[in-house]
C-alpha cells in the first residue's frame, strides 16, 4: 500500500492537469494549512522527519519509478520539471475501485467490513437521502419533538432531515434505516425511554464512523456506555423546547461546520 504522503501528492498533482513543479507543490502544501482533507496532517510529517524539500523529492522520485507520475519527455526529476499523473494511476483506480480522496480520509482506526445488510440503497425513491437522520421511539408523545422542533431547526439551517417512518420504498424498513445512516452526515438519537431500536441504530452509526447528537428528557436515559458523549437534555415545556431548539441548532452547526 502506498504511504499516505504519496497518496496526498498524487491527489495534489491531479488537481493540476497541465502539470505542476515540485517547487509549486511545496507552496501548495504550505498554503493548505488545515484546509481540504487536512492535507498538512498527511504531508506535515516531512517537517519532522526531514526537510519538506527532501521529503517531496524522495516521494516524487519513487512515484516516477512506479510509473504513476511522469515529466515532460520522461526527463529525470528536477524541482522545476512539471509533474503529472499517468494513465496508469486511473487504470489502477478503476480496476481496484480506489479513491484517492477516500484513501486520504482513512485513519489508522479504519476497518474494512462486509455489512450484514449488504450494499446500501443509492436513493430513497427519487429523492437523495437526508443529511440528518433521527433515531427515536415511534411514540405519540414524542412525535411533536420531531415534527415541531427538530424539523423546524433543520429547515432553518437548510438541512434535510428524516426519521425511519418517513421512507416508503418496497425494501424492508431496516434496509432503509441502514441506508439512511450510511448516507447521513449526522445522526440525532433520542434516547428517551432507553428504546432498544434507538440504541441499535446508534451503534450502527458509530461503527460506520458517523457523528451523533444524543438527546433525552432525563440523564438516566443515557446508559453508561454513551453517557460521556455529547448530549442535550430537554423538557417538554414551551421554555424547555425553546432552549432545546437553540442548543440543537448550535450543535448541528458545529458538527456540520455550517
Amino acid at each position: 500500500m502506498l504511504e499516505k504522503e504519496k497518496i496526498a501528492l498524487l491527489w495534489l498533482i491531479r488537481q493540476r492537469p497541465q502539470g505542476v513543479s515540485a517547487y509549486a507543490l511545496m507552496d501548495m502544501i504550505k498554503a493548505y494549512n488545515g484546509g481540504f482533507l487536512d492535507l498538512p496532517v498527511a504531508l506535515g510529517v516531512f517537517e519532522y522527519t526531514t526537510s519538506l524539500e527532501r521529503g517531496i523529492q524522495r516521494h516524487v522520485e519513487e512515484l516516477l519509478a512506479l510509473g504513476l507520475l511522469t515529466t515532460p519527455d520522461k526527463a529525470p526529476f528536477s524541482f522545476d520539471a512539471k509533474l503529472s499523473v499517468t494513465p496508469l494511476l486511473g487504470r489502477i483506480q478503476d480496476i481496484f475501485q480506489i479513491s484517492l480522496t477516500e484513501s486520504l480520509k482513512r485513519t489508522d482506526a479504519a476497518l474494512t467490513v462486509e455489512p450484514l445488510f449488504g450494499k446500501p440503497m443509492a436513493r430513497v425513491g427519487s429523492q437523495p437521502w437526508p443529511r440528518l437522520f433521527v433515531a427515536m421511539p415511534f411514540r405519540d408523545d414524542l412525535r411533536p419533538v420531531f415534527d415541531d422542533h427538530i424539523l423546524k431547526v433543520a429547515a432553518a439551517l437548510g438541512v434535510t432531515c428524516a426519521r425511519g417512518d418517513h421512507f416508503s420504498t418496497t425494501n424492508s424498513i431496516m434496509q432503509e434505516i441502514y441506508s439512511a445512516i450510511v448516507h447521513a452526515d449526522l445522526l440525532i438519537a433520542d434516547c428517551t425511554g432507553k428504546n432498544a431500536n434507538v440504541f441499535y441504530e446508534l451503534g450502527m452509526a458509530h461503527m460506520l464512523g458517523k457523528r451523533a447528537i444524543l438527546i433525552a428528557q432525563s440523564r438516566d436515559d443515557f446508559p453508561f456506555d454513551v453517557a460521556h458523549l455529547r448530549s442535550i437534555l430537554y423538557a417538554t415545556t414551551p421554555p424547555g423546547m425553546a432552549q432545546f431548539e437553540t442548543l440543537l441548532e448550535k450543535t448541528i452547526r458545529t458538527e456540520l461546520s455550517l
